[in-house]
């Protein structure tokens, strides 16, 4: 009997048909592979409200202004703001939850729609015009512990905005 080699492969002479068997599971796993592949491309789920960009082509409408909130600040990411349209992307550093709420000339209580937990982001449209706003957190204690900022935008032609409604907070 003459020797053969097969590369190591004693499947391919076995009596059991090895190497059609090989060749089946290929073919079984390519089979597999493709369905797996249909099953992936036509199952994608349509990305939820949150996560799609503004419908004004990925832009946020106005000025993007960043705002950081920490325990116990309010801190803007530029300074010297002029009248106009402003979205400000709120960011909570701290430890704790905060909100963000803008009051002054022409804007009475704006705020973030809820709390942020820590590490959430929410975004806030207000339109400023000339005059002193106050950026602070609603939370109840958290202005009365400092996160109370005033901006003066333009030129300061109205007076300072009132404080909290009667009961010292917001009920956060």
């Amino acid at each position: 009997m003459n020797a053969v080699d097969t590369g190591g492969d004693e499947a391919a002479e076995s009596p059991s048909g090895g190497r059609n068997r090989r060749h089946r599971m290929f073919g079984a796993g390519a089979v597999a592979g493709a369905f797996l592949a249909a099953a992936c491309a036509g199952g994608q789920t349509p990305a939820s409200p949150s996560s799609l960009p503004p419908a004004s082509g990925g832009q946020a409408p106005g000025t993007t202004v960043g705002v950081t909130l920490t325990d116990f600040r309010v801190q803007l990411s530029r300074p010297g703001l002029t009248p106009g349209l402003y979205t400000f992307t709120v960011t909570n550093q701290g430890h704790t939850v905060h909100a963000l709420e803008v009051d002054g000339p022409g804007v009475a209580g704006q705020r973030t729609p809820g709390v942020l937990r820590p590490g959430e982001t929410a975004n806030l449209t207000v339109t400023l015009g000339n005059g002193v706003y106050e950026f602070s957190c609603p939370v109840d204690g958290h202005k009365e512990n400092g996160m109370d900022l005033k901006v003066t935008v333009g030129t300061a032609e109205s007076p300072t905005p009132n404080g909290p409604p009667a009961g010292g907070g917001y009920g956060y």
